[in-house]
């Protein structure tokens, strides 16, 4: 299994890990592994405390770069501090 890490969780990331849970089994027939969204990295918790995959959320790097990730999808905006976390990878 793949373990994915968005960075960013606003209209594009929301859109991004939809896409993802939506398609499993269509990129699963293209990569042959399973592909689950495993963390979430938001600035705001309380912000998306409604949102549905709120257990994935986190709002420390830290707690993605201790995790044993595949994939990173950075959709955060901007140039910090987004950069700097891509980079520190």
């Amino acid at each position: 299994m793949a373990s994915i890490a968005v960075l960013g969780y606003g209209t594009v990331g929301t859109g991004i890990a939809e896409l993802i849970n939506k398609n499993k089994e269509r990129f699963k027939k293209f990569t042959g592994e399973d592909l689950k969204i495993s963390n979430i990295l938001v600035r705001d918790l309380e912000k998306h405390k409604d949102k549905k995959d709120y257990e994935l959320l986190t709002d420390d790097i830290n707690h993605i770069f201790e995790e044993s990730v595949d994939i990173v999808v950075e959709v955060m905006g901007g140039i910090n501090p987004a950069y700097e976390y891509v980079k520190s990878l």
